[in-house]
């Protein structure tokens, strides 16, 4: 790295392990497992959604905005919060990880 500042939304993020669904009823489940640990993890449709995205195709704001235009939400800065609340989480358990420079 050059030493300049990466701006967080310019980061890539993708995927470290598959997503599972499963489906009953009407109700679908999304599940993901940690590929150190074993640890299973079931995300609500947000984190599902998010999880989608992260493909190592789109940018960081890009999938935040995708998210956004998916779900109606009143007030977008909270929700761009929340989102990226949750994808610190997603990488805090090493589900995800971010394309180097």
């Amino acid at each position: 790295m050059n030493g300049e500042r990466v701006d967080p939304l310019d980061r890539i993020p993708y995927r470290l392990t598959e997503l599972w669904k499963h489906q009953e009823g009407d109700e679908e489940s999304i599940y993901v497992m940690d590929g150190i640990e074993g640890h299973i993890y079931q995300l609500n449709l947000t984190a599902g959604q998010l999880w989608t995205l992260m493909d190592g195709q789109r940018t960081l704001g890009t999938v935040i905005a995708d998210c956004l235009d998916t779900f109606e939400v009143d007030d977008h800065d909270e929700a761009k919060t929340l989102l990226l609340q949750c994808v610190d989480d997603l990488d805090g358990r090493g589900l995800i990880a971010f394309q180097e420079e």
